[in-house]
């Protein structure tokens, strides 16, 4: 570890003038200059990189007493505020005399850090300060799992300073015992990114877009969050489905309602009869001019598509159709959904697509294989059960560890 600081400190003081320029919001909070009341019971100190990581702690951090929230991205911060988060701060350099101030003036009793953030330092002093550690949401990736191995010596005392390892699944927990983590501290846990969408699930939806659409045995095919120059190959494929599958119907809902105007255009172009949302959903082709209903929708679909993942624009949120057992197909941009789509992937439940042909091939595939479409539904409810009730198992591991919070 001396060796670690003194290198992190000779580069940081090498490139202190980007540094300054390169951060300047929040400069001072990253050298540990961070200014918060002081703690009226025991503070919890969460620390989420970015926005997903923001995200998947925030029903976590609602449910505790007295906890604080930093970040690394500027994104991430953005999202916190909005998110009513008041105690937010961005995470402080892993250098020693910076460590040791944050830690002085956060005064925590928990540290809780989101995925695989490991900042050996500020792990192993807090540690040796008697703060309790708990990593929430731990994955290793296949890529990282390799680099991990060549300093698996190093990085089994940064592990072995955590009382309790909260794995994502069980590779995962499996890695992290096999890097150094000791086996008693490590538990599959679930995922909290996705139990803030299985907690909005309603089987009253269901019902609610079957009588919205007049849906009844026909197949219904959702192509959701789509943006310019994903319609137009969605409709050429959709005619082409419309050859093996004429009753096949067709939900449209662009990102933007804004857009559905210019999506009209396209549908008529495309000599295809189809009816606002806003004017009449019982139609075979339905556009859809609202917000808010997508997540509903997904319930009575046949299958998805997530749109924003065929032009470079990240993708959208992949598990909303899967949590409702749909196959969910995406286009090759999904950066923000990695994660997502190679879970869903990993059971057979997520196809990435990388054109047209793609699409038009892997949509009919599916919609020929009813049992196939059964076995999906299966998988994914399996799979996204575990991440129930994922936050209470949380806030019992943290009320043995703290006893309450």
């Amino acid at each position: 570890m001396v060796i670690y600081s003194l290198l992190g400190s000779a580069l940081f003081f090498s490139l202190y003038p980007y540094l300054r320029r390169r951060y300047s919001q929040g400069f001072d909070e990253r050298m540990g200059r961070i200014s918060l009341p002081p703690p009226k019971e025991k503070r919890v100190w969460i620390h989420a990189v970015s926005v997903g990581e923001v995200k998947a702690i925030l029903p976590l951090l609602r449910r505790l007493k007295e906890a604080c929230l930093s970040v690394t991205t500027l994104t991430g911060y953005s999202v916190a505020r909005e998110s009513g988060v008041k105690e937010l701060f961005f995470y402080p350099w892993d250098l020693p005399w910076v460590v040791n101030r944050a830690i002085d003036r956060i005064k925590p009793s928990l540290y809780i850090v989101v995925e695989t953030e490991l900042w050996p330092l500020m792990i192993t002093t807090l540690k040796k300060r008697g703060v309790k550690l708990i990593l929430a949401n731990g994955r290793i990736s296949d890529r990282s799992y390799g680099s991990y191995k060549l300093i698996s010596p190093f990085l089994k005392k940064v592990l072995s300073s955590f009382d309790f390892i909260g794995a994502m699944t069980e590779r995962d927990r499996d890695r992290f015992i096999e890097l150094g983590a000791p086996p008693q501290r490590v538990q599959v846990m679930g995922n909290l990114k996705y139990e803030s969408v299985l907690e909005n699930m309603r089987d009253s939806f269901k019902g609610e877009m079957r009588e919205l659409l007049a849906l009844n045995d026909e197949p219904l095919w959702v192509c959701g969050s789509t943006h310019e120059g994903e319609e137009e190959i969605v409709l050429r494929v959709y005619k082409r489905l419309l050859r093996d599958f004429p009753n096949l119907r067709l939900a449209l809902v662009p990102r933007h309602p804004d857009r559905a105007f210019r999506v009209a255009k396209l549908l008529k172009d495309h000599n295809l009869e189809f009816s606002l949302r806003s004017v009449n959903p019982r139609t075979k082709v339905v556009l859809w001019d609202l917000m808010g209903e997508l997540f509903k929708l997904y319930s009575v679909s046949t299958l998805a598509f997530c749109g924003g993942s065929l032009v470079p624009l990240g993708g959208h949120n992949l598990i909303e159709p899967a949590s409702w057992g749909k196959p969910v197909l995406y286009g090759p941009y999904i950066n923000d959904f990695f994660e997502e789509a190679h879970f869903l992937q990993s059971i057979g439940a997520g196809f990435m697509v990388k054109d047209e042909d793609e699409l038009y091939g892997k949509v009919r595939e599916l919609l020929l294989d009813e049992e196939r479409l059964s076995e999906i539904s299966l998988s994914l409810k399996r799979a996204l059960s575990f991440s129930k009730g994922v936050v209470n198992r949380y806030l019992s591991v943290i009320n043995d560890l703290m006893g309450g919070v």
